[in-house]
């Protein structure tokens, strides 16, 4: 067997996060219009929706974004997928002492499998794969994962 990149499907997801990022970066399109996720899948609606305005910070903005991005390892449900992300809805100690921004800041530089605190040795991708997440979509995610650990 020959050698290579361990997580076949992540190669192309990584592909695509950086050919995206490379097209908004030299100005060839304002935002992408398919984004492929870090779990594999593809997205067409990493636009916001009609109506949605960029200050737009709301539990449904995060809820849409969450599930677009985030639930490939987290889970639809935010209780985490086995061996992939962790638990969102009952957080950890660390979760709970991070404040909003904080939170954001991680979501934007994600965490490597060599990071110490990264318990399921899986790389976390900045902003979970996708490179259009801005910091009111990533602000959104907070919001809507500090609502599910309020219903708990």
């Amino acid at each position: 067997m020959r050698p290579g990149f361990p997580f076949h499907r992540w190669r192309y997801a990584l592909a695509g996060a950086v050919l995206a990022a490379l097209l908004v970066a030299c100005g060839a399109v304002k935002e992408p219009q398919v984004i492929i996720l870090a779990g594999g899948g593809i997205s067409a609606s990493a636009v916001p929706e009609p109506g949605a305005s960029e200050g737009d910070v709301s539990i449904a903005r995060g809820q849409r974004a969450y599930e677009e991005v985030c639930a490939a390892c987290h889970g639809m449900d935010g209780h985490g997928l086995p061996g992939l992300g962790k638990d969102l809805v009952t957080p950890s100690e660390w979760f709970l002492e991070q404040d909003d921004e904080s939170l954001v800041q991680f979501l934007k530089v994600g965490r490597t499998a060599a990071d110490p605190l990264n318990t399921t040795k899986v790389d976390m991708p900045p902003r979970g794969g996708n490179p259009s997440l801005n910091d009111d979509d990533l602000m959104a995610i907070v919001l809507y994962l500090r609502s599910l650990q309020e219903e708990q």
